[in-house]
């Protein structure tokens, strides 16, 4: 299995997003260069709001990551840690599995 298909594969069940295995990522690139930017992220018209999302980190490094949280604003996806539990829910972010 390749790493994208493991993305999309984590999403879809951690999130309950519906990505089809033929979506368009972008890698390697930096969307938002200006303010740090995202080492891969998806970029198909055929996704929510919510689905286009990336991380500034490699995608085979948010793989070992045991939990994801997707930050509402940028949907970038991070480490989620439950000491940051209040703050991820002031700001309406989606916690992997919940």
């Amino acid at each position: 299995m390749t790493v994208k298909e493991r993305i999309i594969g984590r999403l879809n069940k951690g999130f309950g997003f519906n990505i089809p295995g033929d979506a368009k990522w972008k890698t390697h690139e930096r969307q938002f260069s200006d303010c740090g930017g995202m080492s891969w992220y998806f970029n198909d018209m055929r996704l929510s709001h919510w689905e286009n999302c990336g991380a500034a980190v490699p995608a085979s490094e948010c793989l070992k990551w045991k939990k994801w949280v997707i930050a509402s604003g940028s949907h970038e996806i991070f480490e989620f840690f439950e000491s940051n539990r209040a703050y991820h829910e002031d700001n309406y972010d989606l916690i992997e599995g919940e």
